[in-house]
């Protein structure tokens, strides 16, 4: 099988964050229904709300048992899912199928380590890379273990009502979020209106 597991994300703002969606799966997933429906909505207000609210994105799966945590310590022994870019997940794939090139990365004794890194500081400058690295024996615990990672993917995606509360949870956040931009706009045709008034007097 791929290195990889193909999934619908969802990046459902700041609050909520990453969303990985049951329809992956062809599962009932009351997010992505609302994206259908509202994406296909006759009523423009309803299709101007996807292309700025909704974040739907393309993304892959893979799995690693060394890493880098968040503070930079190297973490080992821990399987860990990784979430990846489509352009990681074509360089790590390419990788895959030149077995005869480079060998098997999936080796668990002879294997050579990939690293995926990140470069920039920035959405507009933010880089991901595949590295390949000399060869290094699993870990013991999972050298005769086979991981199936359609399964660890089922194992982190919401049932159909959680879906549900997702959903709810994002449209009321947007919903409050247009009532402080239109607030907010009031506040700034008053001052405006109070600025006309003061130069006349």
């Amino acid at each position: 099988e791929e290195p990889g597991l193909e999934v619908i994300y969802f990046y459902l703002g700041d609050e909520i964050k990453g969303y990985v969606s049951p329809a992956t799966f062809g599962e009932p997933c009351a997010v992505h229904k609302k994206w259908l429906k509202m994406k296909d909505s006759k009523d423009a207000d309803d299709r101007q709300f996807v292309k700025d609210s909704f974040r739907i994105y393309k993304k892959f799966f893979g799995f690693g048992v060394r890493f880098k945590d968040e503070d930079g310590n190297d973490v080992d022994g821990k399987p860990k899912l990784l979430l990846l870019t489509p352009g990681l997940y074509d360089e790590l794939l390419a990788y895959w199928l030149d077995e005869k090139e480079a060998g098997d990365f999936t080796d668990p004794i002879n294997g050579y380590d990939v690293k995926y890194e990140r470069t920039g500081t920035t959405k507009m400058n933010t880089e991901y890379h595949v590295r390949t690295c000399k060869p290094t024996k699993a870990p013991k615990a999972f050298r005769k273990e086979v991981y199936n990672l359609e399964e660890l993917v089922r194992a982190i995606i919401p049932t159909y009502e959680e879906s549900k509360d997702v959903i709810n949870r994002f449209l009321a956040i947007d919903t409050t979020k247009e009532k402080d931009d239109r607030n907010g706009d009031r506040k700034k045709k008053k001052k405006k209106t109070g600025a006309k008034r003061n130069s006349k007097e």
